[in-house]
């Protein structure tokens, strides 16, 4: 699947409001031994993962960034380099490697094209610390995902797993709302070629899973606040349950019931009446 530069730009800033809970301080006590950590990033995007965690790893980090969509691998180093220019971080950018300094740290960053479910084939990963990602596996079916973990397990590979969707709410709350958000959830975890995807219930099979495989997991809420004046956001999540549900529904009608309820959603955005929570929780499992 792949995914708008723009989308992924957006939504950092929640991700990045989100994400300070138990799992990250677990997370970072858990390596705080370490003077350097190798991190591989499955599901890489542009690299907001390396733009979050740089600053407050107290290692010096060396990253992989993996993603199958190459058209944002060959974006990710750029773009992280202007983010580091921005900063004032002294950097170096070659072809197939960034590295920039963050106060005495050392970070380095290096990307691969290819698939997660084929990461023991593309990482040596008995020389990883640490597996991240972000908004990855609720796409994923729950075979899908085994077949992920089953690459870790032989090394007791920790994993940092964030952002995994739950729910979502608009307010004011109106029932049509929860109407069209369920069959958006249902459009999420409806039969594809590989499976079924996890959604919603993406983290509690994931724990289940990982706990069946005698990991320790600790879970924390990373919940997207999304007010009046956020515009941008508010349209992208009307896009994407637009796209969703109209692939859901085939009665003219209802087609046409969904299209106004669309239509009001906009226009409540543009007069800042609409505000939305998107629930999410991340694990980290050791």
């Amino acid at each position: 699947m792949s995914f708008d530069p723009n989308w992924l730009e957006t939504r950092y800033r929640f991700d990045s409001s989100a994400r300070k809970n138990s799992t990250e301080k677990k997370m970072l006590d858990h390596f705080s031994s370490l003077a350097n950590i190798n991190i591989v990033d499955i599901g890489a995007g542009t690299g907001n993962n390396v733009r979050y965690y740089a600053s407050f790893l107290p290692q010096n980090q060396n990253w992989l960034l993996l993603d199958s969509d190459s058209d944002l691998n060959s974006q990710s180093l750029v773009l992280l380099s202007q983010w580091a220019k921005k900063n004032h971080w002294s950097y170096q950018l070659s072809e197939n490697e960034l590295r920039f300094q963050v106060a005495t740290k050392t970070v380095t960053v290096k990307t691969k094209l290819g698939s997660l479910l084929e990461l023991n084939k593309l990482v040596d990963l008995a020389k990883v610390n640490l597996i991240t990602a972000n908004a990855v596996f609720d796409l994923f079916s729950s075979l899908q995902w085994k077949n992920f973990l089953s690459q870790l397990i032989p090394f007791s590979l920790p994993l940092l797993a964030t952002l995994n969707y739950s729910e979502m709410n608009f307010f004011p709350f109106c029932e049509i709302n929860q109407k069209y958000i369920d069959i958006y959830n249902q459009h999420m975890t409806r039969k594809q070629k590989f499976g079924k995807a996890m959604g919603p219930d993406c983290a509690e099979q994931m724990s289940h899973v990982l706990t069946q495989y005698n990991y320790s997991t600790i879970t924390g809420q990373s919940n997207w606040v999304i007010n009046t004046k956020e515009n941008f956001m508010l349209h992208f999540l009307i896009g994407f349950m637009e796209k969703s549900v109209e692939e859901m529904i085939s009665a003219p009608l209802e087609k046409k019931a969904f299209q106004q309820w669309v239509i009001k959603k906009r226009k409540e955005i543009e007069e800042s009446r609409l505000e939305a929570k998107v629930h999410h929780i991340d694990i980290f499992a050791w």
